[in-house]
């Protein structure tokens, strides 16, 4: 199937060129990744009747397009967010919003690969196995909001508030999720002790055990009525699978992950954010467990910070084995991310085709 072919292409090609310090190697590195990346523009751009999400998003794009009535009116009505509903409303066609988010969900993502990590070949397998597949070629406005907040990031670095929340209300004004981004910008700048991390992930591991849904609806009355709440009710209609072995995964991940910063001693502002957002997936995913689409899908910008967190390790890891070693968990685990989707029972992703087909 395509998706394996590109995915262990791109992992193949990104094994010799790990860690590499020659500047030979790193001109090919880039030059593989812009080559690949308009690959995968182009195949998120132009697909037709593949991936989650796409039937009903052309459904809304019918009624968006062809109504006379106001976008907040109509994202009330077909409870969707306003960002999306103003892309159906400038769009000519359906295939015309396709090609549309694709380029501004995608190209940030790139952009912001390319500039933190010198690793990138690695870092774009481990996007198009993950956010790439279930989100970009899917759930398009996540695909969206998550772009943003990638975007977002550089006002925590510098602590502009207002421009960071400003960032913030456009990535929600294509979905929601992006609230979940909020909490960064307080914890982004301190690398907290190894025991608070331990403490906290252990905590939020049995907290998940304990919260039902009785609980979570009390917290989201908190919340402004409307689309939350209708959004709310809409990830409780999903069946899927129980979120305490995807936090035990994570947890121990996140051991890994803060070992290898206090082993390096690793400070530097941006890498600390990319610890503390993934350390934030774990917090809010369990918080979220009792509607697991919920904690999955709402954590997705944050648990992808991970990339980066990976790519750095490869940087520094100088024993051959250990290097080997890390690159076949990295790829197994990113594997098991791009068989979900393409196994689904549903079969969103069954056959890819394109309008030209």
């Amino acid at each position: 199937m395509i998706y394996y072919l590109i995915y262990f292409s791109i992992l193949s090609l990104s094994f010799f060129l790990l860690g590499s310090k020659k500047e030979k190697f790193r001109a090919i590195d880039i030059y593989l990744f812009f080559l690949i990346s308009i690959v995968i523009i182009y195949m998120a751009a132009v697909r037709k009747d593949v991936g989650y999400d796409f039937y009903s998003y052309q459904k809304i794009f019918k009624h968006v397009h062809n109504s006379s009535e106001s976008i907040l009116y109509l994202s009330q009505k077909y409870n969707t967010e306003v960002g999306f509903i103003f892309l159906c409303k400038i769009s000519e066609t359906f295939p015309m919003l396709i090609f549309i988010v694709a380029c501004i969900s995608i190209i940030p993502k790139m952009y912001f690969i390319y500039i933190n990590s010198n690793n990138r070949l690695l870092c774009l397998a481990m996007y198009f196995s993950s956010i790439f597949i279930t989100y970009d070629m899917g759930v398009m406005r996540q695909g969206i909001a998550i772009a943003i907040m990638f975007f977002s990031i550089k006002y925590i670095e510098q602590r502009n508030l207002k421009r960071f929340i400003l960032s913030i209300i456009i990535a929600t004004s294509f979905h929601i999720s992006a609230v979940i981004f909020i909490p960064l910008y307080f914890l982004s700048n301190k690398r907290l002790t190894k025991k608070t991390y331990y403490v906290v992930a252990l905590i939020s591991l049995i907290l998940s055990m304990f919260m039902n849904n009785s609980i979570l609806s009390n917290l989201v009355n908190y919340l402004p009525q409307g689309l939350a709440a209708s959004k709310f009710e809409y990830y409780t209609s999903f069946e899927d699978a129980n979120l305490t072995l995807t936090l035990i995964k994570r947890i121990a991940f996140l051991i890994l992950f803060v070992e290898y910063y206090y082993r390096k001693n690793m400070n530097e502002k941006k890498d600390v954010i990319f610890l503390n957002g993934y350390f934030l997936s774990i917090i809010t995913t369990s918080i979220l467990s009792p509607i697991p689409a919920l904690g999955n899908r709402s954590t997705a910008g944050l648990y992808f910070l991970q990339i980066f967190i990976f790519s750095k390790m490869f940087d520094n890891i100088k024993s051959r084995f250990a290097r080997l070693c890390l690159f076949v968990i990295v790829g197994l685990l990113f594997y098991i991310s791009l068989r979900g989707p393409i196994t689904d029972i549903y079969g969103f992703y069954l056959h890819y085709q394109t309008i030209f087909d």
